[in-house]
């Protein structure tokens, strides 16, 4: 399939119920035709990884475009460049976190772009730094979980962020940082109550320290009574 094709089956897949439910979960449906995440999977395995395709899904701007761009991305040949525009171009959190899931946390310079895109001011270039480090910490598995002790600092620095889409970033890279491991849960929960003696008068710290002390807790606890009934 070539780029009409492709924006001929999305207009006549056109689904204005799904549109409207896109408005409702906080994702830009301007520009959109109400299609499915599964059923732009199943296109993307039907075209399969494209990557001269995938940048002209993506400069046409429909949000099933950008979406099935990043399906089809061979993440191996994926530029750094390239990864800057995108990410400057993303604007809703969904294509912002499956960019960073299928094919940002996958390259060799993610660790670079987090430190690089956290200092912008873009709500959704800097969530995406927070969501990279989420990513990185479920997808890169060899990884050594010591590697991912350089992010804590930026968690809490940026952790008074009262914006919505970064806040629920950081708190989510927080929470997968303690799941990882039995080594990093403890390490997770220190920093929670760190980021709330740092900033004690900070709404945004508060939440998304309290929120990730008590799903961390709970998975903990949860560990616990399984050990004992062993």
């Amino acid at each position: 399939m070539n780029l009409d094709e492709i924006i001929s089956y999305f207009k006549a897949n056109k689904n204005q119920k799904n549109i409207e439910g896109m408005a409702r979960f906080g994702i830009d449906s301007s520009n959109a035709y109400g299609l499915t995440a599964p059923h732009l999977k199943d296109l993307a395995k039907k075209i399969k990884k494209n990557n001269e395709l995938a940048i002209k899904l993506w400069n046409s701007n429909i949000h099933e475009g950008k979406k099935l761009a990043i399906y089809i991305t061979d993440y191996k040949k994926f530029p750094e460049d390239l990864a800057d525009k995108w990410v400057s171009e993303t604007n809703s959190w969904d294509l912002c976190d499956d960019l960073c899931s299928k094919v940002l946390s996958k390259t060799d310079y993610c660790s670079e772009k987090v430190y690089k895109w956290v200092e912008s001011d873009d709500e959704f270039i800097r969530r995406a730094a927070f969501a990279l480090i989420a990513m990185m910490i479920v997808h890169r598995k060899k990884d050594r979980d010591e590697e991912f002790l350089q992010y804590l600092p930026l968690m809490i620095e940026y952790s008074t962020d009262e914006r919505n889409f970064v806040r629920k970033a950081i708190n989510w890279a927080l929470r997968t940082f303690g799941k990882r491991s039995h080594f990093l849960m403890p390490i997770a929960l220190d920093t929670a109550y760190k980021m709330i003696e740092t900033f004690p008068n900070s709404k945004s710290a508060k939440w998304i320290a309290k929120d990730a002390i008590r799903e961390l807790e709970e998975k903990k606890a949860l560990k616990n009574a399984r050990l004992n009934n062993l």
